[in-house]
């Protein structure tokens, strides 16, 4: 919340902004949400995009803003991107920062955040 001088009571940040501090005097002093987060009016600090989304803009207002991550990658709660691939698939590759997650092979396991350098595979496998 900020209050302007002369003004009767508070006035709240915008969505897409915060502050967790008292005294303010303008909007301006208000802070901008930051990537993998929203902020909706009157926050006191930034809520992070859920696990398995990402927001890749600031100044989100809203979880709506936080978008699904596609293609079987993932991500953790508070991301910009998504990094990993989900369970039941692995990192192929990560070339040019383009992650491509493929099925699991058979005979291992694939947990969130496995890549072909580090699947598990089952006792007697490969």
């Amino acid at each position: 919340f900020y209050c302007p001088s002369g003004s009767a009571s508070p006035t709240a940040c915008l969505p897409g902004y915060w502050s967790d501090q008292t005294g303010l005097r303008n909007l301006s002093q208000c802070l901008v949400c930051p990537v993998g987060f929203f902020c909706p009016s009157a926050s006191s600090s930034p809520s992070p995009c859920p696990t398995g989304t990402y927001g890749s803009q600031p100044a989100l207002g809203d979880s709506v803003g936080c978008l699904s991550c596609p293609n079987h990658q993932d991500a953790s709660a508070g991301s910009a991107s998504c990094t990993f691939c989900s369970a039941d698939f692995f990192a192929d590759s990560t070339i040019a920062s383009n992650l491509v997650c493929d099925n699991c092979l058979l005979g291992a396991q694939c947990p969130r955040n496995v890549s072909l350098e580090t699947i598990n595979l089952n006792t007697g496998k490969w």
